[in-house]
């Protein structure tokens, strides 16, 4: 009886070790969703710096600090931008201030992200030719 009683004793023992290591295993292991998810989030860290810049006291000062946090963030990851280099803030205020109200509007990222249907021609209709920084690729 007793032998039996150690039996079951080291048989439930050998059970709690192996659910322990099991856990610990499966906590340590990483997951394909985990890393995609941070794969996703360095991807998006520049559009969330967009997302994120401070509101500014007109349309184009808005966008001038959506543009810069973009580039920003980009830029420190080794991402390509669509420009070579952002305007400076006095060139890049100056150009979008003669730009209609709708086009200012729709240079913020958070403007943009929730008037689509208003933005997305408006930018399309500057396609490579934006008058508010140099292209990326220059066209002959």
């Amino acid at each position: 009886m007793s032998r039996m009683r150690l039996g079951m004793a080291v048989l439930v023992v050998a059970a709690a070790i192996a659910v322990v290591l099991l856990r610990s295993r499966h906590a340590q292991a990483p997951t394909t969703a985990g890393m995609h998810a941070a794969g996703i989030d360095f991807r998006m860290a520049p559009l969330r710096a967009a997302m994120n810049a401070p509101e500014g006291s007109t349309p184009c000062e808005s966008a001038y600090n959506s543009l810069e946090a973009l580039d920003d963030a980009s830029r420190k990851q080794g991402q390509a931008t669509p420009w070579k280099q952002l305007a400076d803030r006095d060139t890049f205020l100056g150009r979008c201030g003669k730009l209609p109200a709708p086009d200012q509007q729709c240079l913020a990222a958070r403007y943009q992200a929730h008037h689509h249907d208003v933005c997305d021609p408006i930018l399309q209709r500057y396609g490579g030719d934006d008058p508010l920084f140099e292209a990326a690729t220059a066209k002959p």
